[in-house]
């Protein structure tokens, strides 16, 4: 394409070239043209859906769009998506600290002289001048919602876009209005522009563009502002000289400034199965039968949708859905998991596991992985994979994983392939938020796994439901896991999922069978009983009183092992703890709660991990005893041998 603009280049009108997109006066007064910025934006958001997107996002903007067409639209979308931009509104505004800027737009005859007669500039800002201008040329509003909404939101009513041109004219063709000489012109530049959109994407005229529901909208939007972001970094696509009369924008060249910003390839499962000998080498152990259901419902699923499984913990959930997501991923073509948890410290802790089972999939390759919270900067792990230098192709390894410098802002963090991150970052795609679009964009070409999904109170669970609607709607596999699932959340989760596929009094299956697991298959619900062939465990309960703690403690302990004490207060850890240390001079007392400085608390939950969790030794758990508050319940991956715990819900028990 760029070779085929650069051919046209010559024939664009002096009025477009003298337009600009750009000013900045750091570290000298530099500018940039309307179309060279439009143009810049159109190569990169054809490398995107040509190298990066997976083809699942395309598939939920419209089953029946191919690649190529959809490589169209975005195409036309990249090169109108700041046609708000070629109005005298903003060229007064971007040219008010730019004398030399203002001469330039007035030699191609477009710059009125009364500027200051110009009483409501604001009122036109240019995404939503640019939706008004799509609608004004007959785009539907499906496609002109998309200009309007790709700097975060969309505007808040159609009928202020539909009405702009009428309300606000000067804006749009100067003092004089449309049929002055002035508006003449003005409406001349666009129009000019709009059927070079056309002809360059490949239509002939607006009639021609598909027509896109919600979802679409909100994906293409995404897309379009991801593209327009990096093709706004001056750094790569630079910036001209006011002073340089006769600066030279060549399209080829630029093009090749999209190829700088290399982002890691696309993650592409081989295989829709799983037999025992590729899981054992993902895992390092054989399936037991819990991970052989979830990997035969997902094998023969033909339209797979929702899974929710039910087993106790330690069978091996965890990877039972990394087994189905890598099935899933092949079938639905997508090309990335998000893992949520419920806490920084649950997603601490499972990352190494994930992050080993993702380097399984980054061999030959390079993948990104990203651990998503607030406090991933004191993970020590992920800290490892950041290269030292930043996002420039020479700097990045050829293979294996890396935390993608483009990646780590907070509204681009579920774009990256792997994602462990706390579930809020799931949540708020169901929020409306700036840029949410930018969530979706990343949810939709992923399976989404959620675990200890019954950890979510009446509010949460609302944005939860309200996630699973979008997510069914874009046609995302989800992994839900849980260990104490009540059948009436259960069921709403999976409608939540299938939501108007779901045909009304349509009974679901019940079972009071433990472990259980429930699946989808189109709108067909299904559910399996498993017999567990783990080891049977006896666990008793008995309730004892504060004065009884030490004497409990020392019987249970005498030949050794370790112990947790939950309770309800920081005040009430602290004194027990306290009492403790006298009791048991030759034992040591380890306190966690939510009090402590994050980078302590950080330190502390890396300290039980290694001595309580999975690959813990005996001879290093024993003589411990923890004292904690509600931190620990779902949060670290550790086991005691023994537990006191105040009352509390059976769940979280």
């Amino acid at each position: 394409m760029s070779q085929w603009i650069q051919a046209h280049n010559a024939q664009f009108s002096l009025e477009l070239k003298s337009l600009a997109a750009k000013a900045t006066k750091i570290p000298v007064s530099q500018w940039l043209p309307a179309w060279v910025h439009f143009t810049d934006t159109a190569n990169v958001i054809r490398r995107l859906v040509v190298t990066w997107l997976p083809p699942s996002v395309i598939n939920a903007v419209d089953t029946q769009m191919s690649r190529e067409d959809f490589l169209r639209l975005c195409t036309f979308l990249a090169l109108t998506h700041d046609i708000g931009k070629l109005t005298p509104a903003f060229q007064i505004k971007i040219s008010r600290d730019f004398p030399a800027l203002r001469e330039r737009i007035a030699r191609g005859g477009l710059f009125p002289d009364d500027v200051k007669r110009f009483c409501n500039i604001d009122a036109s800002p240019h995404t939503l001048a640019g939706e008004a201008i799509l609608l004004d040329f007959g785009c539907e509003k499906n496609i002109a919602v998309i200009a309007g909404a790709h700097h975060g939101r969309p505007q808040e009513t159609r009928k202020e876009a539909k009405k702009q041109i009428e309300y606000y004219e000067e804006n749009y063709y100067g003092i004089q209005g449309k049929n002055g000489p002035q508006g003449v012109k003005w409406q001349a530049v666009r129009q000019d522009w709009l059927q070079f959109s056309l002809q360059a994407a490949g239509y002939t005229d607006v009639k021609e563009l598909p027509r896109l529901d919600r979802g679409g909208q909100i994906l293409l939007t995404g897309l379009l502002t991801m593209a327009d972001w990096i093709a706004s970094n001056t750094a790569y696509f630079l910036l001209a000289d006011l002073a340089e009369e006769d600066a030279e924008f060549s399209a080829a060249d630029r093009a090749q400034y999209a190829l700088v910003l290399t982002l890691p390839d696309i993650w592409t499962p081989l295989s829709p199965y799983m037999d025992d000998a590729l899981f054992a080498q993902r895992f390092g152990f054989l399936p037991n039968a819990v991970q052989k259901a979830v990997i035969t419902a997902a094998e023969t699923a033909m339209h797979p949708g929702i899974m929710v499984l039910e087993a106790q913990m330690g069978v091996g959930k965890t990877e039972a859905a990394l087994a189905a997501a890598e099935i899933l991923a092949a079938k639905t073509g997508s090309a990335g998991v998000f893992f949520g948890l419920p806490t920084q410290a649950t997603a601490n802790g499972i990352f190494p596991r994930l992050e080993q089972w993702a380097r399984a999939q980054s061999e030959d390759t390079l993948h990104s992985i990203r651990l998503a919270h607030g406090m991933a900067q004191l993970n020590p792990a992920y800290q490892a994979l950041f290269p030292n230098a930043s996002n420039v192709a020479q700097d990045q390894p050829e293979t294996g994983l890396v935390a993608h410098q483009w990646f780590q802002g907070k509204k681009q963090a579920l774009l990256s392939d792997f994602v462990i991150g706390t579930v809020d970052q799931l949540l708020m795609a169901a929020l409306k938020q700036k840029h949410v679009m930018l969530r979706h964009l990343g949810l939709a070409g992923k399976v989404v796994i959620v675990d200890e999904c019954h950890a979510f109170d009446e509010f949460m669970g609302v944005y939860l439901d309200r996630a699973l609607q979008w997510l069914g709607s874009y046609g995302v596999p989800v992994i839900l896991l849980s260990a104490t699932l009540p059948e009436q959340r259960r069921n709403e989760l999976v409608c939540a999922y299938l939501g108007p596929q779901m045909p009304d009094g349509t009974p679901l299956p019940s079972s009071h069978s433990y472990p259980v697991f429930t699946w989808t298959d189109g709108q067909n619900v299904k559910q399996q009983a498993i017999t567990a062939d783990t080891p049977s465990k006896t666990v008793s309960v008995a309730r004892i009183f504060d004065t009884s703690v030490v004497d409990c403690l020392k019987e249970a302990l005498a030949v050794g092992g370790c112990a947790g004490i939950i309770v309800n207060t920081v005040s009430r850890a602290q004194s027990l703890a306290e009492d403790l240390e006298q009791a048991f001079p030759d034992k040591e007392i380890f306190v966690l709660h939510s009090h402590f400085l994050m980078p302590d608390r950080a330190e502390k939950e890396q300290m039980l991990l290694k001595r309580l969790g999975k690959t813990s030794a005996p001879q290093i758990r024993s003589g411990l005893i923890v004292v904690g508050t509600q931190v620990l319940e779902q949060s670290l991956d550790i086991d005691f041998d023994f537990l006191i715990t105040d009352l509390c819900p059976v769940d979280l028990l």
